[in-house]
């Protein structure tokens, strides 16, 4: 499998974000080099005569061979440490694989489409999802006056990704306003870091609940709550993610 060639999007907001900020050195470079070794588009390969497949946003390789690639200084458990870092702040996942070629493990960033979309016409990036969102808009009539751009803003957040079209009609009628947006994106990610503090102090964390539900139970209020109860435990560690 050949790796894609061309350049990627590195997004200037993610050095404002725990997980480069709160990186070692090691960690940014395994960071980068991920993105980088990422399939921009669909791509498939036959080994031995078994076909292999993987999706934008996707590849397979080894800690092994991402430590050497990413050059001297890094060891494999800087790789290991790393992933699993990054796993913690949602920005991907990885499961091992059957493939012989490059080391079973399969990496998979998450929201890749968000990030790496094409400028080739900007004005329509905020409704690039014509199976779901640009489909649901046309079916229902109700849904009117949103702002596509701020929804798209809150999806990307958003940790869990699960019924879009359902999110985007709760999304319509909330119909937020610029003050009432910010309010919202502020208790994402103030719910974001209470979860990881939870994690990383072994405490049970609950699930993120669906992003509609979120928007219907109107959860954004519950973030100053969150944060205080938290910020009153001893020992816990303070962290935002992406």
């Amino acid at each position: 499998m050949n790796e894609a060639r061309g350049y990627i999007k590195l997004h200037r907001e993610l050095m404002e974000k725990a997980i480069w900020t709160g990186a070692t050195p090691q960690q940014k470079v395994v960071l980068i080099r991920i993105l980088t070794k990422a399939n921009y588009l669909e791509n498939e390969w036959e080994w031995k005569g078994r076909k292999y497949k993987v999706q934008p946003g996707q590849f397979v390789t080894s800690l092994r061979s991402l430590a050497k690639e990413c050059g001297t200084g890094i060891s494999v458990q800087n790789v290991r440490s790393a992933i699993l870092r990054f796993e913690k702040y949602d920005f991907l996942t990885h499961e091992s694989t059957q493939d012989p070629t490059h080391g079973g493990t399969l990496i998979t960033i998450a929201n890749w489409a968000l990030y790496q979309i094409s400028d080739s016409n900007p004005t329509q990036q905020a409704t690039q999802d014509p199976t779901e969102c640009q489909h649901i808009l046309k079916k229902d009539k109700k849904i009117k006056n949103i702002n596509m751009c701020d929804f798209d803003r809150f999806w990307k957040a958003y940790p869990l990704k699960n019924s879009k079209a359902a999110a985007l009609k709760s999304f319509s009628k909330i119909a937020p306003d610029p003050k009432l947006f910010d309010q919202m994106m502020a208790a994402v990610e103030t719910q974001k870091s209470t979860k990881i503090r939870l994690k990383e102090s072994g405490q049970f964390c609950p699930a993120w609940p669906n992003p509609a539900t979120w928007l219907n139970n109107k959860r954004w209020e519950d973030e100053a709550t969150d944060d205080q109860e938290q910020d009153s435990q001893p020992g816990q560690l303070y962290m935002e993610v992406t």
